[in-house]
């Protein structure tokens, strides 16, 4: 849910392109964290 909120204000131009790149590499890295947290829990 947060990644569409900040791609739709990305696409409303709402908050600058240098922004909006880095706050998606931050949200990417932490999917993998998190990815990899659940599948260590399940396991």
């Amino acid at each position: 849910m947060l990644k569409r909120l900040i791609r739709l204000m990305h696409e409303l131009k709402a908050v600058p392109e240098k922004w909006y790149i880095a706050t998606e590499q931050e949200l990417q890295e932490i999917s993998k964290m998190l990815n990899g947290w659940i599948r260590y829990v399940e396991h």
